[in-house]
């Protein structure tokens, strides 16, 4: 007799044996730690098939529930390859041309789908490459030093952006798809690629002033502070880099992706993980104070309000944890993952979710002050100004509704779906769509001011500084315009 952690699974790679054992027990932490089904189907040398057996198995033991799985999509074997289309994220293979993964959340469009994930070839060399150039000083926070301009992740830029688009400053090009947002200070721009690099771009020419390798797509955005760089990987490592020199001074490894971006508070930076924790690490040593599971992966870039973080969780749930302990304090449930970092103003906070709608709630009660129902998933994150809340939807429009009261004040229709994070600025708001464009809008009333066009879809949030916008796209560039 078989001990009962124990399943047995035939697997159709011809280089295994045609039955393995798999530790059951073992098989059903990884699922419930939020790991995907590529990286299942490799760790176990599974089949589509394969795996699907094993998840049956698993909830016929009751080691898994259904809800444990309620994310996953059924895999088929007679799908495309998956060496070719897959999540070029998490890894879980796409078989139609819908918009989003819906393992991990990332948006996957027609356009990702004829390219092949493939890694792309590294430029020559590898690890932190430093040109001649030198940086000055310590960063400290600026409105431009870490994702949507404030650790309340308000998007709101104090800074004179383009009115009119004059011209092309400089683009440059990486060797993967840029989906990162940017974060600027002292002359030079850090943004990370799905090549598996972060660039530090030179502000006045675009030229690299260094690089650093890490091993997997780069799709959390940076953030500064005392001359140190700290963003996530999707090799599931958070890496602490001198801004100087591109040098890695600390990593600390989760159980999962990391598209999360940090936000840092009082020597800490704070940061989550698909393997469903929101971290707090020491700055200066990586050293973990203290981490909070939720019951999902966590996509969500946190935002600080007061002493309290704010984030949400593929769970479905908002959560506000005390900064030092990390002892929750306030939760909302809504009906679907929450993928986009909450904004915070006057005490309440902002978020969208997967269900449609755009929350205001309380963030000491964790009462609901009001919601509005879009046509379409948010993953987009809210920027806020002059008491308006301004939001993008997968239906493709952009919402500007009243802080207080959450009344539609006009909405703007694009030809794609919105993912990209709005960022406002002197009365302009900026923000990407899949149909390919930077939209730049009059604030008041949501007229067009002027668009640009890249060569593919635009998930980067822009970042306005100096007179400039910074932004990826998924054509691989990234692109400064004046």
């Amino acid at each position: 007799m078989q001990p009962s952690n124990v399943v047995p699974i035939t697997s159709a790679r011809s280089v295994t044996p045609p039955t393995r054992k798999i530790s059951a027990r073992e098989a059903a932490t990884d699922i419930k730690s939020g790991m995907s089904d590529f990286i299942l189907m490799e760790k176990y040398t599974l089949s589509t098939k394969g795996l699907q057996s094993l998840f049956q198995k698993l909830v016929d033991s009751e080691l898994v529930s259904k809800s444990d799985l309620s994310n996953r999509i059924p895999l088929r074997e007679d799908s495309v390859a998956l060496d070719i289309i897959k999540c070029p994220s998490c890894g879980m293979p796409q078989f139609g041309s819908f918009d989003e993964c819906p393992q991990c959340g990332i948006i996957v469009s027609k356009y990702q789908q004829k390219c092949s994930i493939i890694a792309a070839s590294k430029p020559n060399g590898a690890g932190a490459h430093a040109a001649d150039s030198t940086l000055s000083g310590q960063v400290f926070h600026s409105k431009g030093a870490m994702f949507r301009a404030d650790p309340q992740r308000t998007g709101f830029y104090n800074s004179r952006g383009g009115h009119k688009l004059t011209a092309l400053k400089w683009k440059f090009k990486a060797e993967g798809w840029v989906a990162s947002s940017p974060a600027v200070s002292e002359g030079v721009v850090y943004v990370g690629s799905y090549d598996g690099n972060m660039y530090a771009l030179l502000t006045s020419t675009g030229k690299v002033h260094w690089r650093l390798d890490t091993k997997g797509p780069v799709h959390s955005s940076p953030a500064l502070t005392q001359g140190r760089l700290f963003f996530g990987s999707l090799d599931g490592s958070f890496y602490a880099v001198e801004v100087k020199s591109g040098k890695a001074r600390w990593k600390f490894k989760t159980g999962g992706p990391i598209y999360s971006s940090p936000v840092i508070n009082n020597g800490l930076v704070f940061f989550g993980s698909l393997d469903g924790n929101v971290y707090a690490a020491d700055v200066h040593t990586g050293k973990i104070k203290w981490h909070f599971r939720t019951r999902g992966p966590v996509h969500s870039s946190p935002a600080i309000c007061g002493d309290r973080l704010c984030f949400g969780s593929m769970d479905g749930e908002f959560y506000a944890v005390d900064l030092q302990t990390g002892c929750p304090s306030v939760t909302f449930k809504t009906q679907g993952p929450i993928t986009s970092a909450p904004a915070v103003n006057d005490g309440v906070v902002f978020f969208g979710s997967m269900d449609g709608a755009l929350y205001a709630v309380d963030v000491k009660t964790g009462r609901e002050k009001w919601h509005l129902q879009s046509n379409g998933k948010i993953t987009s994150s809210a920027a806020i100004g002059y008491g308006v809340v301004h939001f993008g939807s997968h239906d493709g429009r952009l919402y500007a509704v009243d802080a207080s009261t959450g009344q539609e004040k006009w909405r703007f229709q694009t030809d794609g779906l919105i993912a990209s994070s709005p960022s406002l600025a002197y009365g302009i708001l900026y923000f990407g769509s899949s149909d390919g464009n930077l939209h730049a809008l009059d604030f008041t009333k949501g007229q067009p001011k002027w668009k640009f066009k890249t060569g593919g879809p635009v998930y980067s949030s822009p970042l306005i500084c100096d007179e400039a916008v910074y932004f990826g796209s998924d054509d691989g560039c990234f692109y400064a315009l004046h």
